[in-house]
C-alpha cells in the first residue's frame, strides 16, 4: 500500500520527528501540497531542507503550532486558508519523569498527544475536503491502558508511562468514536488509527538494550510505512492500521482489529463531550447521536 499520486492538500504534526520526515517525504513525491504544524520553526526548516534533492520549496508552507497551547492550536488552524485532504497527527509529546502541565492546565501526555489534536481537527473540520481523511497514531502500549476520566490530570498518584499509555489510549477511542459517526452521517470523509510499532532508538543504556531494541522493534522508516499506507484511499473508515510482527512491533503494515475499549460507545461519548467541554471547542455537533449538553 502506498500513497496515491495527488495534487492535494496534505496538513502534517510531528513532521520533524524520524517517523514524520519519512512521511512529510513520501507525501512530496507524491505529488501533495504540505502545511507543517511546527513548534519550532527552524526545526521544521531544517527537515525541509532535508528535501532539497526533491525541488519542493514551494510545495511546503511551515506554520507555528505549539500543541502545548490550544490557542496556539486555533491560531495555526485560522492560517489555513484552503481545503485539506489529509490530517496527520502524528506528534508526540516528550516523556518526561515529571508530571507537568500544559498552557491549558492539562497533564502534558493528555493534552499534546490527545486534546490538542482533538482540537486541531475540530478547528480544521469545515476546511476539509469531501473525502479528507483524518490520521491518527496511538501506540502499542494503549491496549493494556486505562482511561481515568475522573482524573485526567493525574493529580493522584502520577507514573509517566502510564499517563504516556492513557494519552494513547485516548487517541485511539476517540478516533474509533470518529469514525462511527461519519458512517452513521454517510459522510465520504474518513477517519483512520496507526501505530508504527516499537521504534528502534540511538543507542543510549549499553549495548545490550541497543540489541534488544534491534530484535524487537524496527526503524522508524519501517514503522512510518503504517502511516504512509494509512493514506491510501482504498483503505477504509476505521481501519486500524499496524504492523504485522509478533506484538504488532515490527513488521509490513496491515489491518487489525482495536482493543474492544475502544468499541465501548459511552466511554468515547463521554471523552467527547469532556474534550469539548476542557477545550471549548466543539466538533461534529450537529451529529444527530450527540445527547443535549448538561
Amino acid at each position: 500500500m502506498s500513497v496515491n499520486s495527488t495534487s492535494g492538500h496534505a496538513i502534517i504534526t510531528g513532521a520533524t520527528s524520524p517517523i514524520g520526515e519519512t512521511v512529510l517525504r513520501r507525501l512530496v513525491i507524491s505529488g501533495y501540497t504540505v502545511t507543517i504544524a511546527a513548534r519550532v520553526l527552524d526545526h521544521a526548516r531544517a527537515t525541509v531542507g532535508k528535501l532539497d534533492d526533491l525541488s519542493v520549496s514551494d510545495r511546503i508552507a511551515i506554520v507555528e503550532c505549539d500543541l502545548a497551547s490550544l490557542d496556539s492550536v486555533r491560531s495555526f488552524a485560522a492560517q489555513v486558508d484552503r481545503p485539506w485532504d489529509l490530517l496527520l497527527e502524528t506528534a508526540t509529546a516528550a516523556l518526561s519523569p515529571y508530571r507537568s502541565l500544559t498552557d491549558d492546565g492539562c497533564e502534558w501526555n493528555f493534552g499534546i498527544n490527545y486534546l490538542a489534536h482533538f482540537v486541531l481537527a475540530a478547528e480544521l473540520w469545515p476546511r476539509a475536503a469531501p473525502e479528507a481523511r483524518i490520521i491518527t497514531t496511538t501506540s502499542p502500549t494503549a491496549s493494556t491502558a486505562t482511561l481515568k476520566l475522573y482524573d485526567l490530570r493525574w493529580d493522584h498518584g502520577y507514573r509517566p508511562g502510564r499517563a504516556y499509555a492513557s494519552s494513547r489510549l485516548a487517541t485511539m477511542i476517540w478516533t474509533a468514536e470518529l469514525a462511527r459517526r461519519l458512517d452513521e452521517m454517510n459522510s465520504s470523509r474518513t477517519a483512520v488509527l496507526t501505530h508504527p510499532g516499537f521504534i528502534q532508538e540511538r543507542p543510549r543504556l549499553g549495548r545490550t538494550t541497543a540489541l534488544a531494541e534491534r530484535i524487537i522493534g524496527h526503524s522508524a522508516a519501517e514503522g512510518a510505512q503504517t502511516l504512509v499506507s494509512a493514506c491510501d484511499p482504498d483503505i477504509p473508515n476505521g481501519s486500524f492500521i499496524v504492523p504485522d510482527g509478533p506484538g504488532q512491533l515490527r513488521g509490513e503494515p496491515t489491518c487489525a482489529q482495536p482493543p474492544a475499549i475502544a468499541q465501548d460507545r459511552d466511554l468515547a461519548g463521554r471523552l467527547w463531550r469532556m474534550s469539548e467541554q476542557l477545550s471549548g471547542v466543539p466538533f461534529l455537533d450537529t451529529y444527530p447521536g450527540v445527547p443535549p449538553q448538561g
